[in-house]
């Protein structure tokens, strides 16, 4: 993970706790940062469409959405699309030639979720709070929260999964 992607993480992580949040791993109740949670999958930014999390996490979606991208490029795909639920997604990429966004994360939590990670705990902090007022940043963020018994064999599946389910292009 990136150095300012930790220090966001940390200052995030801060902000919860304080606020008693409740964001604790559903199978040893630490908390992400404050302690070292083997279980914590990443955090989710619905807002902008961010994914933070360890390098695995990130090379995980940086894959999905190459595997998105070959499936959206691929003229005989449209069945494979509409089957998924995909078409939003899909309309997203060819207006933007990218797949970013709320959309994205959405698809990926889902992902992830059918490959047996934890249902995503929801974060939504209040407007007004001292933290917003003092800028830093991400604090207006709907984020959700993933942990899984297994964060590298979660990667895994979903990852392959979505191969073995896209190939059939």
């Amino acid at each position: 993970m990136g150095t300012l992607k930790r220090i966001l993480l940390i200052h995030y992580s801060d902000y919860l706790v304080k606020n008693n949040t409740n964001t604790a791993c559903p199978f040893c109740s630490h908390r992400p940062i404050e302690e070292e949670c083997i279980h914590f999958l990443g955090d989710f930014d619905h807002t902008f469409g961010e994914v933070q999390g360890d390098e695995p996490l990130e090379n995980t979606a940086a894959h999905i959405r190459d595997l998105l991208i070959n499936l959206f490029e691929a003229s005989s795909s449209q069945e494979l699309i509409e089957s998924r639920g995909l078409e939003d997604l899909y309309n997203s990429w060819k207006d933007n030639e990218e797949i970013e966004g709320h959309l994205f994360i959405d698809f990926l939590i889902k992902e992830l979720v059918k490959s047996g990670a934890k249902e995503p705990q929801e974060v939504e902090p209040s407007a007004g709070d001292e933290e917003e007022e003092n800028g830093f940043p991400g604090f207006s963020s709907h984020r959700k929260i993933l942990y899984a018994l297994s964060p590298k064999e979660i990667l895994r599946k979903t990852i392959g999964r979505l191969t073995s389910s896209f190939k059939k292009i």
